[in-house]
């Protein structure tokens, strides 16, 4: 006797059916169906950037020199620009930089005549040093004197050439004049290509 038959004899025996639960007369109705599982996604896109996390366009530091100008070559103050380009802020000539080729490669001057103007400076070479040229980027006394809170404030506030994202920043005269004319000057893109960080140029 196979097992079909053995399993035959046993439902005439008991009475039970051959035919499966759900095809019984008498069978329960089949319990509701779950509802199906939602689907959790994997990870969350992430959330909008808080102000001052959005992409930068470019980092810089500052370095207050206010201590030493006149008695040193250079400006008051230094914006180091992606840890490459090295702006100065220059309010007027002294003895260390008594005309416009003795200033910085890429100066920000005051000069209330000339506010807005920009100079291409051509420096000679000088021993190992090949000629090169350099910008003057002039400003109204009323902005520099801003810059020079601005400046202020933020070496107060951070050690010597801290990297600091332009978005921390986005309302000053500083960022804004950096990003609009500094920044999109011919001599200081060409730069670029030595910039420690690659995000921005």
């Amino acid at each position: 006797m196979n097992y079909r038959d053995r399993l035959s004899r046993y439902f005439e025996k008991t009475g039970e059916s051959e035919r499966p639960v759900a095809e019984r007369p008498d069978a329960p109705p089949p319990p509701a169906s779950a509802p199906a599982p939602t689907r959790t996604p994997t990870s969350a896109p992430p959330p909008p950037p808080a102000a001052g996390d959005e992409e930068p366009d470019f980092f810089f530091g500052v370095s207050d020199r206010r201590a030493t100008f006149g008695r040193e070559w250079g400006g008051e103050f230094r914006v180091l620009i992606n840890q490459n380009v090295n702006v100065h802020l220059v309010p007027r000539f002294n003895e260390e930089m008594r005309r416009p080729d003795e200033l910085p490669q890429f100066s920000i001057f005051s000069n209330d005549a000339r506010a807005g103007e920009t100079d291409i400076v051509r420096y000679e070479a000088v021993k190992d040093l090949d000629a090169f040229d350099g910008a003057v980027f002039y400003v109204s006394s009323a902005v520099y004197e801003g810059l020079v809170r601005e400046l202020a404030a933020i070496a107060g506030r951070y050690p010597e050439f801290p990297r600091l994202r332009d978005t921390a920043y986005p309302d000053t005269l500083l960022v804004k004049l950096i990003a609009t004319r500094i920044l999109e000057h011919p001599l200081v893109q060409a730069e670029r290509q030595y910039d420690f960080t690659k995000r921005t140029f």
